[in-house]
């Protein structure tokens, strides 16, 4: 589903996904009825530098063994673009016992998860895991 988004064979230096691309990847939680209007409102071109820095440059600057700031992972239980598994590892692999790291997945929610229903709901947990710092 993502690997389009790397274009490592493309010729162009951007990815923009089609409308059922975008229905499987970021929409997917939508009633269809709302897919049409989130993809004419939401849906831009996205440089394939974002998608390959990931992949090719992953971890490469995280010394997870150090002590950091205290970091919340937010995650969509339904996102197929970054799925709420890989959110939980990455999560995990910071090490420093002495560092604050919370991961929230929110059950039944995409890679949209701001911009669907009640995402004043996941705004408000984030406030609230700030204030509790």
């Amino acid at each position: 589903m993502v690997l389009p988004a790397f274009g490592f064979f493309s010729g162009k230096t951007y990815f923009m996904g089609s409308r059922k691309w975008y229905n499987k990847a970021f929409f997917n939680t939508l009633p269809d009825a709302e897919k049409e209007k989130a993809f004419e409102k939401f849906a831009v071109p996205e440089s394939f530098k974002v998608s390959r820095q990931l992949v090719l440059n992953s971890y490469a600057n995280i010394n997870f063994k150090k002590p950091h700031v205290p970091l919340l992972f937010i995650g969509g239980g339904s996102d197929n673009i970054f799925p709420h598994t890989l959110t939980k590892t990455i999560a995990g692999k910071y090490k420093d016992t002495n560092s604050r790291v919370d991961v929230k997945i929110y059950d039944n929610k995409s890679h949209f998860i701001c911009g669907e229903r009640a995402w004043e709901i996941v705004a408000d947990d984030i406030i609230d895991w700030y204030e509790k710092l």
